[in-house]
């Protein structure tokens, strides 16, 4: 019996501190998101030594993070067979976490983030999809699904149809056994352009939905199929994250709020998918909502704190929350 399975875009993390000079360079925005090309790509492995290489995306982030507790975790993907896909399936072996991953054999290339941290601690991503969405169903997948307590889908599947069917199909197999759904919001122009996608899958498959208060705000604004009271009767949880304020948990029954952790914040990336690898975390392990919501507030300020997407984590914390 696994923990928790996720599936999502498989990309290596290739994070490293520049100068804002660089980035002016280089025309990059500080703060910015941006999908880049297999050219631009190409060009970044040159002008660019990563301090940190890691498996990354964040589905991989957050069962990354659930792994680090001791959780087993599977991990559902895409790379090609290059450098990059055996880096991906390498970090995933040393953290204990199997793998189920399609190899795709078409010229693209392996999904890679280049995460930019500034003096100031502020973050920039250029992100190559490559091979990412081209995942195929096997029957292992829905072999390790169906033996999982949680399955944990990431909204960014929903850019393609192809890895959305996949998701979907998985879901069910999911729920054939009994088991929960968790649903990753991903990012707030994924939820705009796939709103009605996402709440059709919300309504009929997921039991957790996780977010941030943007990308929840957006799933809700003008939004004339439901309202939050009837969303809370779809699914039974609600985590949304409120970066430096902490988070909040809805039920039908409560309203929790978690305080924030204070810490010295290096590089924010991954602190929600670390958030959610904690919550997860927690729910396997019989906690309760308000304790699950504290432990991911402290994998993700253990996750700021430093470069790179994996923690040790000291497992005595825990019966101090």
């Amino acid at each position: 019996m696994y923990d928790v399975c996720g599936i999502g875009h498989a990309l290596v993390d290739l994070a490293s501190r520049q100068e804002n000079s660089f980035l002016s360079v280089n025309n990059i925005n500080i703060g910015e998101f941006r999908l880049i090309d297999i050219n631009q790509a190409k060009n970044f492995d040159l002008l660019i030594t990563p301090e940190v290489i890691e498996s990354g995306g964040s589905t991989s982030n957050t069962i990354t993070c659930s792994a680090s507790f001791g959780a087993k975790t599977a991990y559902i993907g895409c790379v090609s067979n290059d450098d990059y896909g055996k880096i991906f399936k390498e970090r995933l072996n040393l953290k204990g976490i199997e793998a189920c991953i399609t190899e795709d054999v078409s010229p693209a290339q392996t999904g890679r983030s280049y995460i930019i941290i500034n003096p100031e601690g502020q973050r920039s991503m250029l992100s190559y999809q490559g091979v990412a969405n081209n995942i195929e169903l096997q029957h292992k997948q829905k072999d390790i699904v169906s033996k999982s307590k949680i399955f944990l889908v990431e909204g960014y599947l929903w850019e393609s149809p192809k890895a959305r069917d996949v998701s979907i199909k998985l879901a069910k197999a999911s729920k054939k056994n009994g088991n929960l759904i968790a649903f990753s919001l991903s990012d707030s122009n994924c939820v705009k352009n796939n709103k009605e996608y996402f709440l059709d899958f919300i309504i009929n498959y997921s039991d957790i939905i996780l977010c941030n208060e943007i990308e929840f705000e957006t799933l809700m604004e003008n939004q004339k199929q439901i309202d939050l009271v009837s969303l809370l009767g779809h699914v039974n949880v609600i985590a949304v994250t409120k970066g430096k304020n902490g988070s909040i948990i809805l039920t039908q029954k409560e309203k929790i709020i978690i305080e924030p952790k204070s810490v010295n914040i290096v590089n924010t990336t991954g602190a929600g998918d670390a958030y959610a690898g904690g919550f997860l975390y927690g729910l396997t392990e019989g906690f309760t909502l308000k304790k699950s919501g504290e432990l991911g507030n402290l994998i993700a300020a253990k996750v700021v704190s430093h470069l790179g997407n994996f923690v040790d984590v000291n497992i005595q914390e825990i019966k101090y929350l």
